[in-house]
């Protein structure tokens, strides 16, 4: 099998996910190939913004939860279960770290993707289609 053939099906099978058929018979199927890459590129867009919503949303939900430890670790002395609190803090210390590198290194990739997309989005579209080939 040719490189031509496989970049074909490559695009027949992008063209199917997003929808548009392509008549190969055709002499000009530039179109039908720019309009399935602006597509991919609206696409990878859109859910390039809502996983950076979800990685804002776990650094939110960070700083919301640095605020109830600072209260519980308040309650906790008041109530004098203080050898308690030592395993719990831990506990609550990792989770907090984790919530936070994993928002963090989610909104660096997602933003990294858009602004590939927005600048260079062939570039988007061939790693796609490698992706695929492999």
């Amino acid at each position: 099998m040719q490189i031509s053939d496989q970049i074909i099906q490559v695009l027949e099978y992008l063209a199917e996910k997003m929808g548009v058929t392509i008549d190969w018979s055709q002499q000009n199927v530039l179109p039908y190939v720019q309009q399935i890459c602006e597509k991919y590129i609206r696409y990878e867009i859109a859910t390039s913004v809502m996983w950076l919503v979800v990685g804002l949303m776990f650094v939110a939900s960070t700083i919301c939860w640095i605020r109830e430890y600072k209260y519980c670790m308040k309650k906790f002395d008041e109530c004098g279960w203080s050898s308690l609190w030592d395993f719990v803090a831990m506990l609550c210390v990792v989770a907090l770290v984790l919530c936070a590198i994993s928002g963090i290194l989610i909104i660096l990739v997602q933003m990294n993707d858009i602004m590939r997309c927005i600048f260079l989005p062939e570039a988007q579209i061939y790693s796609y289609i490698k992706s695929l080939m492999k």
